[in-house]
């Protein structure tokens, strides 16, 4: 063996190792989320069904759906890469199977930053209609609060779109998307909050009157 060849095994393995923990506290997680997400199902069925009822719920099956998405990418890239990198031997060479694992890879790589973006958007968006449901009678914050998420949306979506168009010409940068689209999810969820925190206060205040 090569140093060459050497020095891409231990770089491979250092990669495998890191995933293969990743899905191990994934898969961990993900038990938890489960027992969760039923006790919530059940608790649910307990009360009186309405609207507020089904939002949750459909909310939760989301949830669990990205969820369930960012276990089976996981797990699938890590036994993918594994297989065609040390398992499926290449008569070509080592750096072949390493190329040829990262070809089969590269579908997986399109999957885990929508899963992600789907939940982080849900999150934003129940912070969001918190705010909106307390200010229900005041136009400026609703609209305030709706072009926020509105471009929250636009950005993230936006982001994943250009991730899968870089992936698609082999580029590995960091964009202007990728900060734009962390920095308004955080105003999002500071501003809504902050609108929550005031309505609580002046309630309070009035309540003390």
């Amino acid at each position: 063996m090569t140093p060459d060849e050497q020095e891409a095994v231990f770089s491979v393995a250092q990669i495998v190792f890191f995933n293969t923990v990743n899905l191990i506290v994934t898969v961990t997680g993900y038990g938890a989320f489960v027992l969760g997400t039923i006790i919530a199902v059940v608790s649910l069925r307990r009360r009186t069904w309405g609207r507020s009822q089904t939002i949750l719920l459909v909310c939760l099956l989301v949830i669990f759906t990205c969820f369930t998405w960012d276990v089976f990418y996981s797990g699938g890239f890590n036994v993918t890469d594994i297989r065609y990198t040390f398992v499926k031997t290449s008569s070509e060479g080592l750096v072949a199977q390493i190329e040829a694992a990262d070809r089969k890879t590269l579908v997986w790589q399109y999957m885990p930053s929508w899963a992600a973006t789907v939940n982080l958007l849900l999150s934003d968006c129940i912070v969001v209609w918190r705010a909106w449901i307390l200010f229900q009678d005041e136009k400026f914050w609703k609209i305030s609060l709706a072009v926020l998420m509105i471009a929250n949306i636009g950005v993230n979506v936006a982001d994943c779109i250009w991730g899968n168009i870089e992936l698609s010409v082999e580029i590995a940068s960091s964009t202007t998307l990728d900060w734009l689209s962390s920095i308004i999810s955080l105003t999002v969820n500071i501003f809504a909050t902050f609108l929550i925190a005031f309505k609580a206060w002046c309630h309070e205040a009035a309540e003390a009157e």
